[in-house]
């Protein structure tokens, strides 16, 4: 009979540890959690540099559009409170891809960099967020090669974030 009783305040003890942890990640929960992270092993401000580099010099990954009198219009990168938000454009795909430098976790050596969402063309109204039930495995594993394979390998030395690193 005590060994029921035990048994069961030990699991109304860690129904309460689990719960409370569930309670406290949902209030404290990045809106970023389903990004795709990477770590470029650059400082932030080195990061930012090579992206301004690459994006001169591959003009076709920057963002734009045309106004009015057909003058074309060039997104600008910027930061806010937390992240330096960076845009690519893939054009074979007419595709905008949104990423954050996230500059107040990087260190002197290595910087967190999130591929976060996509919409189609320059819509901004359509933001489909990466690694969700919006996009489907395929697109969105392509998507991420796509990012990796003509951003990410021209940006510098990266591997993908996991829990452990």
């Amino acid at each position: 009979m005590i060994k029921y009783i035990l048994i069961s305040i030990s699991l109304l003890i860690l129904i309460y540890i689990v719960s409370t942890f569930i309670i406290v990640y949902n209030f404290t929960k990045d809106g970023y959690r389903n990004s795709e992270a990477y770590i470029v092993e650059k400082s932030s401000d080195d990061l930012s540099y090579s992206i301004y580099r690459f994006k001169e010099d591959n003009p076709k990954y920057k963002l734009f559009t045309s106004n009015e009198k057909g003058e074309i219009i060039y997104f600008k990168d910027y930061s806010s409170e937390k992240y330096y938000h960076v845009m690519f454009y893939f054009s074979d795909m007419n595709l905008t891809v949104q990423c954050l430098l996230d500059y107040k976790n990087a260190d002197s050596l290595e910087c967190p960099f999130l591929l976060y969402s996509i919409s189609s063309g320059t819509n901004f109204g359509s933001w489909k967020d990466i690694n969700t039930k919006d996009l489907s495995k395929d697109k969105n594993r392509m998507i991420k090669k796509k990012f990796e394979t003509e951003i990410l390998n021209n940006l510098g030395k990266w591997k993908h974030k996991r829990w452990y690193n």
